[in-house]
C-alpha cells in the first residue's frame, strides 16, 4: 500500500506543470503527503514569482482551485500549515503579483463565504485570519507607504465593508472588522523595535470603517463596528500597552472624524 501510494504522489507531482490551469498545484497542495504539498507550494510559488504580471483571470482560475483544495484538507494541523504557507505566497512573490494574489484571495472568500457549511467556516474564518496578517507585514515591510496603505484601504472601504455588489458576503467584513485590531497589534509586536504605524497611516487603516459607519444600513455591520472596533479602541486609549500599535493614534481627530460623518 505505502509503495502504491509513493508511486500515486510521484505521478501527481510529474503533473505539476508551469502554469495553473492544469488543475496539478491544486491537486498537489491537496495531497495527504507532506513532500507533495510542499513541492506544490514551491511549484505554484515559483510559477508567480517568474511573474512580474500576472492577470486576474489567471488568479481567479487558480484560486476557484485552491479554494476547494482548501475544503477537502482535513485535521487541523495540516489545515494550519496550509494556511500559513498560502498565505505567505502574498509575501514570497514580486510586490505587485502578490498585491493582486491577496485581492483575488478575498474576492474569492466573498463569493464563496455564503456556501460554506458550519463545520468548515473555523478554519475558514482562520485562513482570512492568515491573509489579513500577511498583508500587514507587507504594509509594514514597505514602511507603511502611504500609497501602498491607501490601495488597501480603498479596497476594503469598495470591495469588502461598502461593496456594490449583492453577494451574500457580509460574514467576511464582520470577520475582518474584528481582525483589524488583534492582528495590527500583533504584527507590530512582532517586529520588536519595528516601524510604528504613523498617525496618517492609523488613519488612512481606519478610514473603511469610518466611511461604514458612516453609510451603511447594515444594523448588524453597525453593531460590529461599535463592539469588535470602536469599544476595543477606547479600551487601547484609556490603558495603552507598551507595544501598542495605536500609539500614534489621534484619537481626537478621529473622534472628530466620525462626528462629522455622522452629521
Amino acid at each position: 500500500m505505502a509503495k502504491e501510494r509513493k508511486q500515486k504522489e510521484r505521478k501527481l507531482l510529474e503533473n505539476v506543470k508551469n502554469s495553473p490551469h492544469d488543475g496539478g498545484f491544486a491537486r498537489a497542495l491537496g495531497s495527504t503527503d507532506f513532500h507533495t504539498r510542499e513541492r506544490g507550494l514551491e511549484a505554484l510559488t515559483l510559477w508567480l514569482t517568474g511573474h512580474k504580471q500576472v492577470t486576474e483571470t489567471d488568479l481567479l482560475r487558480l484560486w476557484k482551485a485552491l479554494f476547494y483544495c482548501f475544503w477537502h484538507s482535513d485535521r487541523v494541523p495540516v489545515q494550519t500549515a496550509l494556511a500559513e504557507r498560502l498565505s505567505e505566497i502574498m509575501n514570497s512573490v514580486p510586490p505587485a503579483v502578490g498585491r493582486l494574489y491577496f485581492k483575488v484571495f478575498v474576492q474569492t472568500m466573498r463569493r464563496e463565504w455564503f456556501g460554506i457549511d458550519r463545520h468548515r467556516m473555523d478554519k475558514f474564518m482562520m485562513l482570512v485570519r492568515k491573509f489579513y496578517a500577511q498583508h500587514l507585514r507587507y504594509l509594514q515591510s514597505t514602511g507603511w507607504e502611504k500609497e501602498v496603505v491607501e490601495e488597501f484601504s480603498d479596497f476594503w472601504r469598495d470591495q469588502v465593508l461598502l461593496p456594490n455588489d449583492t453577494l451574500a458576503a457580509s460574514g467576511v467584513a464582520y470577520h475582518v472588522i474584528d481582525l483589524l485590531l488583534p492582528e495590527l497589534t500583533r504584527v507590530v509586536g512582532e517586529a520588536g523595535k519595528g516601524v510604528f504605524p504613523s498617525k496618517k497611516t492609523l488613519a488612512i487603516l481606519l478610514d473603511p470603517c469610518c466611511a461604514a459607519a458612516a453609510t451603511t444600513k447594515d444594523a448588524v455591520l453597525i453593531r460590529r463596528l461599535y463592539q469588535g472596533l470602536w469599544e476595543a479602541l477606547a479600551e487601547e486609549i484609556k490603558e495603552p500597552q507598551a507595544a501598542n500599535a495605536l500609539k500614534n493614534l489621534d484619537a481626537q481627530a478621529l473622534a472628530d472624524k466620525l462626528f462629522e460623518l455622522g452629521k
